[in-house]
């Protein structure tokens, strides 16, 4: 499990800022997106809405391959 955030970065986040997301795409660019970003027990969370293309590529970026 991934640690969570607390002091200055969670009220950070905590806060009414963007956050600016960089994901790998599958074919070696980087997408960028401005989105909000929530607390949720320490931990972030982004907002997205259904059909956007970043989330599909933040789920195949954090998936382990073979080098």
């Amino acid at each position: 499990m991934a640690d969570t955030l607390a002091g200055r970065p969670l009220e950070i986040i905590a806060g009414k800022n963007y956050a600016h997301l960089a994901i790998p795409r599958r074919d070696g660019t980087v997408q960028t997106v401005i989105v909000w970003a929530h607390t949720d027990d320490g931990n972030v969370t982004l907002n997205s809405a259904e059909g956007r293309s970043w989330p599909a590529n933040l789920r195949w970026a954090g998936t382990p391959r073979s080098p």
